[in-house]
């Protein structure tokens, strides 16, 4: 496998099912790539993105109306959260198949952050990953749009980016000081620790909800967990 040669013996290891007993491991045998295209501080996307939100919505309020301008931007924050829903459910837990090369490839798509949950840096994708992802979105919403809703809608949407990854963060590191914080830790932690599959929703569980991946954060749920496919032990 091609894509084997790039990779750490640890990084090999633990996508085959014997993770090194740490909380982080290098996975590109190159230090300085590993440290550019595969880590990055999770204050990288407020500093990054908040500016381009910023910009976005000023340039939006110049030629729409205060109605018109929140409608746009909670539409662009909708949109990327259902769009985080959609990669979590049926990119990150895709079915890959049982040969070396597909359990590498899950492990690289989203494996690595089941297995080291508490990596802080890893939770988020470095900014020449995520830049041009940014600029295809951009370009999209210009094509379909006018230019004014699509820097709202823009805003809204890198709003939620921004707002996904610091929530992301915060449930795996953060304190939860209030009754509705400590049911959102339970609700994601549950993600990772129950071998029932569902809860795939970050920042809401409104499209768990709406697809039918919710699952309530009690102990007692006998009744959903047997209409609800199990994770492979």
């Amino acid at each position: 496998m091609h894509l084997e040669r790039w990779l750490t013996t640890d990084c090999v290891r633990a996508a085959l099912g014997d993770p090194p007993r740490q909380t982080t491991i290098q996975v590109l045998q190159n230090a300085l790539l590993d440290r550019w295209f595969a880590r990055a501080h999770p204050a990288i996307p407020a500093i990054v993105f908040g500016p381009l939100a910023l910009a976005a919505l000023g340039l939006a309020q110049r030629r729409l109306e205060a109605g018109t301008l929140a409608c746009a931007f909670a539409v662009g924050f909708l949109a990327f959260s259902l769009l985080e829903y959609a990669l979590h459910r049926f990119l990150f837990h895709h079915a890959f198949g049982t040969e070396r090369s597909e359990r590498i490839t899950a492990f690289l798509t989203h494996g690595y952050h089941h297995t080291y949950p508490n990596d802080p840096g890893r939770l988020v994708l470095p900014p020449l990953l995520t830049l041009p992802l940014a600029a295809l979105v951009a370009f999209a919403y210009s094509l379909c749009l006018p230019l004014a809703v699509a820097e709202a809608v823009l805003a809204g949407t890198v709003t939620g980016y921004i707002a996904y990854d610091s929530t992301h963060f915060w449930l795996h590191h953060g304190r939860a000081r209030s009754t509705l914080g400590r049911w959102c830790k339970r609700y994601h932690l549950l993600h990772h620790h129950d071998r029932t599959l569902g809860r795939f929703g970050v920042t809401t569980p409104l499209w768990d909800i709406v697809f039918g991946s919710y699952l309530p954060t009690r102990r007692e749920r006998r009744e959903v967990e047997a209409h609800v496919p199990r994770r492979p032990a």
